[in-house]
C-alpha cells in the first residue's frame, strides 16, 4: 500500500504543481549579512567611481557602455573592442531575430552579456549570467547617472556663458 500512496502523492504533486522546497536559509542569511556590512548608496559625480561601485554592487567583472558602436564609458578602460563587437553583434542578430532584448554568451572564463537599453548598449562581463531583471536594473542606474551627468554639464555650460557675458 505504501508504494501506491507514494506514487499517487507524486502524481498529484506534479498535476497540482505543488512545491515543497524551502528557502535556502543559509544563503539568505549570508546575503543579509553582506548587505548589512556593505551599503550601496552610490553618491558620486565621477563616472569611473560610479562604475567601480556598481561593479561591486552587482557582482560583475566589467561594465561597458556603447552608443552606436562608440564607447561611452568602460569600467576597465579597454571597452573599445567590446563596444564595436557588441554593436556589430546586435545589428547582426537584429537582422535574424526581430527586436533582440538580451544576448548572453558563455566564454571560457566568464559570461558576456549585451543588453540594449534607451539608445545605449550595455556590455557586462561576469562570472555568472545575470537575469534580464538584473541587467535592466543595472542599465537603469547607469542611464539615470548619465542623464544627471549630462544635465549638470549643460547647467555648468549655461552658467559659464552667463558669467562670460
Amino acid at each position: 500500500m505504501g508504494f501506491f500512496s507514494k506514487t499517487i502523492g507524486r502524481l498529484a504533486a506534479i498535476v497540482l504543481d505543488l512545491d515543497y522546497t524551502q528557502q535556502p536559509k543559509e544563503q539568505i542569511a549570508a546575503l543579509n549579512d553582506f548587505l548589512t556590512k556593505n551599503k550601496f548608496e552610490i553618491e558620486t559625480g565621477d563616472l569611473e567611481e560610479f562604475l567601480a561601485l556598481l561593479k561591486k554592487k552587482h557582482f560583475v567583472d566589467s561594465i561597458t557602455i556603447s552608443k552606436a558602436g562608440e564607447l561611452v564609458a568602460s569600467s576597465e578602460g579597454d571597452g573599445i573592442g567590446d563596444s564595436f563587437a557588441s554593436a556589430a553583434l546586435i545589428e547582426f542578430i537584429g537582422k535574424q531575430i526581430e527586436d533582440p532584448q538580451t544576448v548572453l554568451m558563455k566564454m571560457t572564463d566568464c559570461w558576456f552579456m549585451i543588453f540594449p537599453f534607451n539608445q545605449n548598449i550595455y556590455i557586462i562581463k561576469a562570472g555568472t549570467s545575470l537575469s534580464t531583471i538584473e541587467l535592466r536594473a543595472l542599465a537603469r542606474e547607469l542611464d539615470s547617472f548619465l542623464k544627471k551627468e549630462k544635465n549638470s554639464r549643460v547647467r555648468n555650460s549655461i552658467s559659464a556663458k552667463k558669467i562670460l557675458n
